[in-house]
């Protein structure tokens, strides 16, 4: 794989989608973004992402369901993509066991700025550089 090109950005708060969009499109990613649960399973079955950001609350299929179902089906092509949960939660048990179990990592969104995103996205790619 040639870098974590293709980035699914799942998430319901529309100023933040826009944001990381706007940022991770003008660097030269391919973003498709997403802004529940539902949505989001079938736009990763669709472009295949590389790398998906995820957001665990939302409405309806909240983060955690929609990161079991992209880890464990393969009609979402995501059993190897790099999955990174967006939360405001901290170090929530739920996050930290999901993170555990199936997820690359997680951001919390409070306390990360914008063009901070490159270093997790880096640190995503080094790591798979290495394995």
């Amino acid at each position: 794989m040639a870098g974590l090109q293709k980035i699914l950005l799942v998430e319901d708060n529309p100023q933040i989608q826009e944001i990381y969009s706007v940022t991770l499109s003008a660097n030269h990613y391919e973003v498709a973004v997403s802004q529940d649960g539902e949505s989001a399973l079938q736009k990763a079955a669709e472009f295949r992402p590389d790398l998906v950001f995820l957001d665990i609350m939302m409405p309806g299929m909240n983060g955690l369901e929609v990161l079991s179902e992209l880890r464990e089906k393969p009609e979402y092509g995501c059993q190897d993509a790099k999955i990174v949960i967006l939360t405001n939660l901290g170090q929530d048990e739920r996050v930290d066991d999901a993170w555990q179990k199936m997820a690359d990592g997680y951001v919390v969104k409070s306390e990360i700025k914008t063009n901070e995103i490159f270093d997790v996205i880096q640190s995503l790619e080094s790591a798979e550089a290495g394995s």
